[in-house]
């Protein structure tokens, strides 16, 4: 019985001890702005991110406004093989005939996630990338990280699209190669006239019918690359003229005329350098400077490398794979910070907030490396209370940890900015810290809000309030136009008004909660409340107020003043000049403008009009607004 027991110990162990040998080895490769996580071949790897730094290095060369440091960090899962990916992105292979793809990306709440399959590398011969979709959303990523503002789709879209197709060899770097499958749609497929491919929103039949984004996306790359590349490259400083205008605030359809001419000058040019058959584009040589070897090597935990990967499911809305990568990699070592990290992510996304909280401030104590968790843990405490001086103290020291520990992350120095406003700091130091965190992602509506109570507090009401607009203009979700919406009802016009001690942050999204009359800005609820409930005099009164702050710049404003018009309450009905607002709005994303819209063209006599309401439900439902999801649903086919 001694033996039997004996062998059975041994074999246990044995056991034990191969399956922790065979277990998957991870990596880390780190360079100055890109991390990779590997479980494929050192060279391979290294490779990949001295292409990521060399292309990083040249958008920053070619286009000194773009805004290349990004402010979530970015985390490359390079892996060996195809069943590496699918075990990353089984939502692909579980489609019959879907996309098997060579590259992803997904962004988390804590950073960037590229997953990319190293034995997808093409021949030093060819000039296809194999990564353009993923190259795409991180172009894409620049671009929206370094305007204030919503850029034109034709822009946008058309340079992620050129950028795309960049190819790195060991002394040059391809930058901008023809892409086939647009020249073949080009060729088979209709093309718009220029001043329609320009005036494309995110609603127009070209953007969200059927195949129209190809035709789009195909039509944008080859403007792009006629400016970029045709007539000798005589256009590519007019399009850093055109982003730069963009950034100071001129509209765009002046922008263009002033960088590239009129419209209809342009327009021929362009189509005939579409129809030739050779196309160029630029060879630049490497940075000499960033050499493979100089990258810095470690193995990952197993427990880490359990929880990176649950926390990369997170991002792509797969819960189930990232709680059992949470149970792995708990059991492999209970006192991973990562594992708390991903876990508080997960809980986050599933909006139990007080235990993604517990979870942050856990990963924080087990000495997380990860600035999102300081973050977190600091404004969930001060968004959940109203704080005596001591525990902004805590809130203070942790968010200048997620600083130290991520100087690039803008959301960090908003909240320093802000809890240190809070404490009565010299005031200099906070609008320091604001303005880093704006100039670091101009196009974050939370940074904006954070700013505007920050202000509040210092009793600078203006600029609160011009802030706070600003923030509302920037807002693409509901969550976050609500948010600025309440903000910018609770400052007050001027300090003689009812002093409010401001609002604890609000970081996290709410609930969406619709109304059928939003609250005008600055105004009292019991207003609007009433005008809500029937009140036509309520409703009278209510008009030229909203009237006046929508020629402020209050969008939301607006939104009231062109429901009233279209429902007649307490104003003449005027529906021709409330759909032109309803319109206006929406392709501002105001998705509530899109859904208000959509109901009333619903509500009419004409069938016709049904389609164009469905789509306005379709795009408000996409961009997160619920309201909308749940009309959809009843919609008539």
């Amino acid at each position: 019985m001694r033996r039997v027991v004996l062998a059975v110990v041994i074999l246990a162990a044995v056991t034990s001890t191969r399956g922790r040998a065979t277990a998957e080895p991870w990596q880390e490769l780190k360079s100055a702005h890109f991390t990779v996580w590997s479980n494929g071949n050192d060279g391979q790897a290294r490779t990949l991110l001295w292409q990521l730094e060399q292309i990083r290095s040249a958008v920053k060369a070619m286009w000194p406004w773009a805004q290349v440091d990004l402010s979530r960090p970015v985390l490359v899962l390079a892996v060996k093989d195809e069943q590496s990916m699918k075990a990353l992105a089984p939502g692909f292979w579980e489609r019959k005939g879907g996309v098997r793809p060579a590259s992803v990306w997904v962004t988390g709440a804590d950073q960037h996630y590229m997953a990319i399959r190293l034995d997808q590398r093409g021949e030093d011969t060819a000039t296809i990338n194999p990564y353009t979709s993923t190259y795409f959303m991180y172009v894409n990523q620049i671009l929206t990280s370094s305007f204030g503002r919503e850029l034109p789709l034709w822009f946008s879209r058309g340079l992620a699209g050129v950028l795309s197709n960049t190819l790195v060899r060991d002394k040059e770097i391809l930058l901008g190669p023809p892409i086939p499958w647009h020249l073949e749609n080009l060729r088979t497929e209709g093309r718009l006239r220029l001043n329609r491919l320009l005036s494309v929103t995110r609603t127009s039949p070209e953007y969200t019918g059927g195949s129209g984004l190809s035709q789009f996306d195909a039509q944008s790359w080859a403007f792009l690359h006629f400016l970029m590349f045709g007539e000798g490259g005589a256009h590519r400083a007019d399009v850093n003229r055109f982003a730069l205008l963009l950034n100071n605030g001129t509209d765009s359809g002046a922008a263009f005329v002033e960088a590239f001419g009129r419209v209809d000058d342009v327009e021929g040019a362009a189509a005939k350098y579409i129809q030739q058959s050779v196309f160029s584009y630029l060879r630049l040589l490497v940075d000499a400077g960033t050499r493979r070897e100089q990258f810095t090597a470690r193995p990952i935990a197993p427990a880490d490398a359990a929880a990176g990967r649950a926390a990369f499911h997170v991002a792509m809305g797969r819960p189930g794979e990232a709680r059992a990568l949470i149970d792995e990699s708990r059991k492999l070592d209970p006192n991973a910070a990562t594992t708390y990290l991903s876990e508080g992510l997960l809980l986050e996304r599933d909006g139990k907030r007080a235990d993604a909280k517990n979870a942050y401030i856990k990963a924080t104590e087990l000495g997380t490396t990860s600035a999102y968790a300081y973050y977190r843990s600091a404004m969930s405490t001060w968004a959940d209370t109203r704080p005596d001086a001591a525990t902004l103290r805590k809130v203070e020291s942790s968010l200048a940890r997620a600083v130290e520990l991520n100087p690039g992350y803008a959301r960090s120095y908003s909240g320093l900015g802000e809890v240190r406003a809070a404490l009565g700091e010299p005031s200099a130091e906070v609008i320091a810290l604001l303005s880093k965190a704006i100039a670091l992602d101009p196009s974050d509506a939370w940074i904006r809000m954070a700013a505007a109570r920050a202000l509040w507090h210092m009793d600078n009401l203006e600029e609160a309030r011009k802030i706070a607009r600003i923030a509302l203009t920037l807002a693409d979700d509901d969550a976050a136009r609500t948010e600025a919406q309440r903000l910018l009802s609770m400052i007050p016009e001027s300090s003689a008004s009812t002093a409010r001690q401001p609002a604890p942050p609000s970081l996290s999204p709410s609930a969406n909660r619709s109304t059928s009359i939003a609250p005008a800005p600055g105004n009292s609820s019991a207003l609007v409340t009433a005008c809500q409930g029937g009140s036509t005099a309520a409703c009278r009164e209510l008009f030229p107020l909203a009237e006046a702050a929508c020629t402020d710049g209050e969008r939301r404003a607006c939104l009231v003043a062109a429901r009233l018009q279209s429902r007649g309450q307490g104003v003449a009905k005027d529906e021709a000049r409330a759909f032109a607002t309803f319109e206006r709005l929406c392709d501002e994303n105001m998705f509530e403008s899109c859904t208000e819209w959509a109901m009333q063209l619903a509500s009419g006599q004409n069938e016709a009009d049904l389609p164009r309401a469905r789509a306005l439900l379709t795009k408000s439902c996409t961009g997160g607004f619920a309201q909308a999801c749940e009309m959809l649903k009843r919609f008539p086919k």
